[in-house]
């Protein structure tokens, strides 16, 4: 995930609409879950599935920056 978050890092300081690609990942841990809620809070990207599975990852992100939100 440390690759991920880098090149996050990196895209941050372009103001360039953001399509967060997840379309054939088959795991996703704690970790990468964070930094995925993390682009999509900042960024406001649309998330890109085509599976069940990516549907289910990028489900799960919204959902819970939505809870989060509602904590604030």
């Amino acid at each position: 995930m440390a690759e991920l978050e880098q090149m996050w890092q990196m895209l941050s300081v372009n103001s360039k609409k953001l399509r967060l690609d997840i379309r054939g990942m088959t795991f996703v841990d704690k970790e990468g879950k964070r930094i995925l809620r993390d682009i999509v809070r900042a960024t406001g990207c649309e998330i890109l599935a085509d599976s069940p599975l990516t549907r289910q990852f990028a489900n799960e992100v919204v959902q819970t920056l939505r809870t989060l939100e509602e904590e604030s």
